[in-house]
């Protein structure tokens, strides 16, 4: 026999209304005949109609008396169900059905009993794909053109570019070569190592990486970047020609160069791509361009590192390892994991002005591991008196600054921007 509890949802200690409906009936056969002239089976089903859910506690003592479904319960207190003529899950069906039937509990219903719906998952927009070592130099190039590098592979005049590179970069290749409308440019290429056979699509996709952090770089004191190209079936980024070359070739040859405004207009630089959220990764004398009107640009990029949440043009996670430059590279760089960072930025900016001053690289004289021993121990380059005279203001004011942005916890260094307006303030004798 079907137990009509489970299939109308009831709490099994609750008592079915069909059941005692149906007992009713029983005392309605063995009732004496004038009883049976009084009721009908229309008027015992009525009765099942009419009934309402009690809470437990006013059932558990007479569950069987007519009285419990007298009056209507205040379900919605006790069980957080709506007093109408249903229950969870079912209504009864109209008074002129023989047959007691069971439809599903409208909207409003399961509202009023606040039956948790399934949540709807929020739509997440489509991410951007990302450029994979996978892909080929023609998808790459889409890709970036995508998203704001402009392809100037017909504005290459190749027949006036020059056969062989004319300078070697830390991981590129310079190439002198023109456009079409006369203009003199620099190429830059990727070096191919000895021992990356089989691994060009890294190198695509390294090339595309750095070329895309470049062309978000918009300042007076970095390169510009023209454009990129396909260039003998490589990525290139094309840049101004740059006739005076490196800071650190440029100095010698220009002795009357302002070196204090030169740190200035470097500092400038590194404070704008912190502010746009972008971390060099190599700052360096030779990373630092020259123009023709002798403003300093920094320039080489393939450390570089876009800080982006969620970035516009992401890159699959790189194996490669980051070339260091030992002189320059914070304590934390040498003790890893880091990789670069601004702090890291702002200790390469102290030693580059170091740079600059003096003259000279950072710890001349020493081999490249006797600098990491000293970096690691915090044992600064030594003062030179002749740049940083002792006791003059702007001698201990800019050796103050050096050894700030040297100091062995990153988070006690300077900003970038800090440095720069400290070296304005030095210059007006402000500070």
């Amino acid at each position: 026999m079907l137990d009509e509890r489970n299939h109308v949802g009831l709490p099994s200690h609750i008592g079915c209304p069909l059941t005692n409906g149906l007992s009713k009936y029983h005392t309605y056969v063995q009732s004496d005949s004038k009883k049976r002239d009084q009721e009908t089976l229309e008027d015992i089903f009525n009765d099942v109609r009419s009934l309402r859910l009690r809470p437990p506690s006013a059932l558990s003592d007479s569950l069987d008396s007519d009285s419990d479904f007298d009056g209507e319960s205040d379900g919605e207190a006790e069980f957080g169900y709506p007093p109408t003529t249903g229950y969870p899950g079912a209504q009864m069906a109209s008074t002129n059905d023989t047959d007691v039937q069971l439809t599903p509990a409208t909207t409003d219903t399961l509202d009023e009993i606040q039956v948790p719906t399934e949540p709807t998952p929020p739509t997440e927009a489509t991410p951007p794909m990302a450029i994979t070592a996978e892909m080929s130099l023609s998808e790459v190039l889409m890709h970036l053109k995508e998203h704001g590098c402009k392809d100037i592979t017909s504005a290459l005049d190749i027949s006036k570019c020059s056969e062989y590179p004319v300078s070697n970069g830390g991981s590129g290749n310079i190439y002198r070569g023109f456009l079409h409308d006369g203009t003199k440019v620099g190429i830059k290429c990727l070096k191919l190592q000895l021992n990356s056979i089989g691994n060009t699509e890294k190198h695509i996709k390294h090339a595309a990486k750095e070329l895309y952090t470049w062309s978000k770089c918009k300042h007076p004191n970095i390169v510009q970047l023209i454009g990129m190209a396909k260039f003998r079936d490589q990525i290139a980024m094309v840049s101004p020609w740059m006739e005076n070359g490196t800071l650190s070739g440029s100095l010698s040859r220009h002795p009357r160069l302002n070196r204090y405004e030169v740190c200035v207009q470097i500092a400038e630089g590194v404070a704008h791509l912190h502010a746009s959220k972008i971390i060099h990764g190599d700052i360096k004398g030779s990373n630092i361009l020259v123009s023709d009107d002798l403003i300093p640009e920094l320039a080489d990029f393939g450390n570089s590192l876009v800080n982006e949440t969620n970035p516009t043009l992401p890159f699959s996670d790189t194996t490669s390892p980051v070339t260091m430059s030992t002189r320059w590279a914070a304590p934390e760089i040498f003790e890893g994991p880091i990789r670069s960072s601004y702090e890291a930025d702002v200790y390469a900016l102290g030693m580059s002005i170091l740079e600059v001053i003096s003259g000279s690289l950072p710890y001349t004289g020493l081999n490249d591991i006797a600098v990491m021993h000293r970096t690691l121990a915090s044992i600064h380059p030594e003062r030179s008196e002749i740049h940083f005279p002792t006791g003059t203001a702007q001698g201990d004011q800019l050796w103050s600054l050096l050894t700030r942005c040297w100091d062995h916890k990153p988070d006690n260094r300077p900003t970038a921007s800090g440095v720069r307006d400290e070296i304005k303030a030095i210059i007006n004798g402000n500070h």
